[in-house]
């Protein structure tokens, strides 16, 4: 941030980290038999508390910078936000599910598979492309990705 703003940027957009814990990916290979392990939403608790913390300190981070440089614009996207309400209520937001990428092997839990990962052989796509949260497991879909999360606005 600092070498963008001495080569005189005057917007900068910095997203902070999505919920890992409820995505297909973090969901598969962290799979756990206990429950506890898991929120109400089925997200993994112990990996989404690691980027809340990380994403606090972001914030500060970005804050701080702000302060120091007046006329540069820092925004932050606050991303995981969008995403843990999308999680809470899918139907809300138009998609049918939060927890199950759109690509990737069909029986698989949360539809993800390390060794049948979308474009693979066995790997196969959902018909309702805006439907899921994630395209592959670990990649937000374009409609997950529309919506307002930043602060300030890009567009003042």
């Amino acid at each position: 941030m600092q070498k963008l703003i001495t080569f005189a940027a005057v917007d900068i957009l910095v997203s902070n980290i999505a919920p890992m814990g409820c995505l297909p990916l973090y969901l598969n290979i962290f799979r756990s038999s206990d429950k506890s392990d898991y929120d109400k939403y089925g997200c993994l608790r112990n990996y989404n508390a690691l980027f809340t913390r990380h994403n606090s300190f972001l914030q500060r981070g970005l804050s701080k910078l702000q302060k120091n440089h007046p006329c540069t614009r820092i925004m932050y996207a606050n991303l995981a936000s969008h995403i843990y309400q999308i999680v809470q209520d899918p139907r809300k937001f138009g998609f049918d599910t939060a927890l199950t990428s759109c690509c990737g092997k069909a029986r698989a839990p949360h539809r993800f598979n390390l060794l049948t990962m979308c474009g693979m052989d066995g790997s196969s796509v959902c018909h309702d492309l805006w439907s899921h949260l994630t395209w592959d497991g670990m990649h937000l879909s374009d409609a997950a990705l529309s919506g307002p999360y930043c602060h300030p606005p890009i567009m003042q």
